[in-house]
């Protein structure tokens, strides 16, 4: 078996992120990412933190446009500010179509975390223009 190379790997990991995220602008889920591509409505905090990061390869990758990866990330804030928190937590789990806590999840310290490092990410690259 002939292994992957890096940029094999990082193809891979771009395009997961940007199949498995929803980008459909009239979803009140806009900018949530699956938790894994066998689920269909749960989407992950941590992952949607990890998102970002992916977008910033995308672009540098010349897989999405410097238009594209703005309305992503500005479409993204948006639906973060209308999910429920706990004093400042993210659910861990979210429905990827209603932008919803996912029935009885826990809210997050570490998912959370991730996300806010994804936001400081996409801040600092966007920020550098």
């Amino acid at each position: 078996m002939e292994k992957p190379t890096i940029e094999k790997m990082e193809q891979d990991l771009i395009q997961y992120f940007l199949d498995f995220t929803s980008f459909d602008e009239s979803s009140s889920g806009y900018g949530l990412t699956l938790d894994h591509s066998l689920n269909d409505k749960k989407a992950s905090i941590a992952a949607t933190g990890f998102m970002f990061p992916a977008l910033i390869l995308a672009f540098e990758k010349q897989m999405i446009t410097k238009q594209e990866l703005r309305i992503r990330v500005l479409g993204t804030l948006k639906t973060l500010q209308n999910v429920n928190t706990y004093h400042g937590f993210f659910p861990h789990f979210i429905d990827i179509t209603t932008g919803d806590r996912n029935g009885h999840c826990e809210y997050s310290t570490i998912d959370t975390t991730l996300m806010c490092f994804g936001l400081l990410a996409i801040d600092q690259y966007m920020n550098d223009d």
